[in-house]
């Protein structure tokens, strides 16, 4: 597709950004922006409690109401409700081509009777007592004319659980935002996953970090992300010496200027997370021109390598201690910033974003 072509393209997800922060949605935003600095018609189409239309950064974006009817039955979240009120709007849109990153937008634009292709953004999908949620899903991925999964990992889990054949398409940022200058703060590790996210382990991190505090004792550890208080203090609990407690600092939810900073300043971010999809906060990391220590799983593996990062053996704190320590000795090598911008490059939208729209025209 040429910016030549006439023909609206829109983008869909049960959630928008600002409202909902996670990786489809800045995903999903990110690729819109770049779709108009292309001269693509695009407009991003989510769900919320209330209808609305409004732009965000230059991207028209429609929210159609989806109400949480669970107390009629459990899969009835607003996720799922949104269906009928999106595949309304998109036939009176009647785009030419629905990019949906979740099955029951997917579904939607089956419903509306559009050529659609589907993201699917993680590898721990599971229905275990959801029938409709399965039954959706099915629906959405037999009529997509492309399945896409940001890495292999996912794509081979999609393939073994459900049987599904996708496209590996990573995700995409824009690099040049993060090249701020900020001072160094010493040996800091950052981590900006979520602390009140099971799957994200920081339970093994704090381990490691406990582990590596021996070792290097003016470490600190930084901690991104909603964490309750019931979270923090578990964390805490994991750490015996009261020094050591008092080196580890939640900052909870940071908006992307600050978070940006708080990368080019640390010495390395870790990602100790399972069936981590992608891992885009280690691409945020890179291009910021800070190193990066991640599990060796998922797809964690396919960012990151030697050069600019170390990878240790899921759920293994002194494996990641070793890790966090190989990299912090590693830090003051002038070369390392410019090779991890360098690797981050790759994921620029100027690289990704053409392969999503050489997709769009093949299947539309």
């Amino acid at each position: 597709m040429t910016p030549e072509q006439d023909g609206l393209v829109c983008l869909t997800n049960p959630y928008v950004w600002p409202e909902v922060r996670r990786g489809s949605e800045a995903v999903v935003r990110g690729l819109a922006m770049w779709m108009v600095t292309q001269g693509i018609s695009v407009e991003v189409v989510g769900g919320g409690a209330t209808r609305g239309l409004r732009s965000l950064d230059g991207v028209p974006v429609v929210v159609v109401r989806a109400r949480d009817l669970r107390r009629l039955h459990h899969d009835l979240d607003a996720e799922t409700t949104l269906l009928p009120p999106l595949a309304l709007h998109l036939r009176r849109r009647h785009p030419r081509l629905v990019h949906s990153f979740l099955y029951p937008d997917a579904c939607a634009a089956r419903l509306a009777g559009l050529p659609y292709v589907v993201s699917y953004g993680g590898i721990a999908l599971s229905f275990a007592g959801h029938r409709v949620k399965r039954a959706l899903f099915k629906l959405a991925s037999d009529g997509a004319r492309a399945i896409v999964c940001p890495s292999a990992a996912a794509a081979e889990h999609l393939a073994k659980a459900y049987g599904y054949k996708a496209e590996v398409i990573p995700n995409g940022l824009n690099v040049d935002r993060f090249g701020v200058d900020a001072p160094p703060a010493g040996d800091v590790v950052l981590c900006a996953a979520t602390p009140d996210d099971r799957r994200k382990r920081l339970e093994v991190l704090v381990d490691a970090f406990s582990i590596l505090s021996r070792r290097r004792p003016a470490v600190e550890l930084v901690l991104a992300g909603t964490a309750s208080p019931q979270a923090q203090a578990a964390l805490l609990e994991r750490l015996p010496e009261e020094h050591v407690r008092g080196r580890v600092r939640f900052i909870g939810d940071v908006d992307a200027e600050e978070l940006t900073r708080l990368y080019a300043s640390a010495a390395v971010t870790c990602l100790p997370s399972l069936n981590e999809a992608f891992g885009m906060v280690l691409v945020e990391s890179l291009a910021a021109g800070t190193p990066v220590v991640g599990a060796h799983h998922g797809g964690i593996p396919e960012i990151v390598d030697d050069e600019v990062a170390a990878t240790f053996t899921p759920d293994d704190p002194e494996a990641c201690a070793r890790a966090l320590e190989d990299v912090l000795e590693r830090a003051s090598d002038p070369g390392l910033s410019d090779r991890c911008r360098e690797r981050a490059r790759r994921y620029d939208w100027s690289v990704v974003g053409p392969r999503f729209l050489e997709l769009y025209e093949r299947v539309a």
